[in-house]
């Protein structure tokens, strides 16, 4: 079957997926447990997720605030790539305004 609405592009809009703010507490309380495996299951022993409990019913506040630190002072997030190094100049003919 060919049917019009699959070659329809103008149709093909993004899923979208919605999560709660438990389900987002689960994902920051524990990251490593969600872990994609590719290939053969019996091939990698060492990529086991570990036990872990997780209440059912995790506030996110306290999920965030019992992760550990992502960022600081001393550990900046990662600058988005292509920042301007451009300085902008002082126009010599522009008249410098009265107070």
């Amino acid at each position: 079957q060919n049917y019009y609405f699959d070659r329809d592009a103008r149709r093909n809009y993004p899923r979208l997926a919605v999560y709660t703010q438990n389900d987002v507490a689960k994902l920051i309380a524990a990251p490593h447990l969600t872990s994609i495996t590719a290939g053969d299951q019996e091939g990698s022993k060492e990529s086991t997720p570990t036990a872990m409990t997780i209440p059912e019913k995790l506030d996110l506040i306290e999920a965030i605030t019992s992760s550990p630190v992502l960022y600081s002072t001393e550990k900046l997030p990662p600058a988005p790539p292509g920042r301007p190094s451009y300085r902008w100049k002082k126009s010599e003919d522009a008249d410098d305004p009265d107070p």
